[in-house]
């Protein structure tokens, strides 16, 4: 189907789009993807556990678990020019879709959402739960 033909159906208009060049990913991405993994890694890799500190409470993650999501979970451009969400977790097919339409996405940015949509997927994974609820 012609894009131009998928955005009428949806509703979306060409105004709301903002086309890569030629690339849908950003020359950034590839490293801001590798560090976020890495520091993810390096913050939870453990045992699935929670841990009570007095001033806190924190988890760590089983290595593979951590690699199952990284696997599992396609991550997806956007380039929708919407104002409301740099990024977005979809738990039933696995997908981050990332918004680099977005006027405020730049590679700290993209860092910051990808890591935030990242950890929906773990505490969807490994506790059952969505959304920005306590575990969250």
């Amino acid at each position: 189907m012609d894009n131009a033909v998928l955005m009428r159906k949806l509703g979306i208009k060409s105004s709301q789009v903002k086309l890569p060049s030629n690339n849908t990913f950003p020359d950034y991405f590839i490293d801001v993807r590798i560090k976020v993994q890495d520091d993810i890694r390096n913050m939870l890799s453990g045992e699935v556990m929670s841990v009570y500190d007095r001033t806190l409470t924190y988890w760590t993650i089983d290595g593979e678990i951590l690699e199952l999501i990284f696997d599992t979970y396609k991550v997806v451009a956007s380039h929708r020019t919407v104002h409301r969400r740099l990024g977005i977790c979809d738990y039933r097919n696995k997908r981050i879709r990332m918004n680099f339409g977005h006027h405020g996405m730049d590679r700290d940015q993209c860092y910051k959402t990808l890591a935030h949509e990242y950890i929906h997927a773990i505490v969807m994974t490994v506790f059952g739960e969505y959304g920005h609820g306590d575990t969250f």
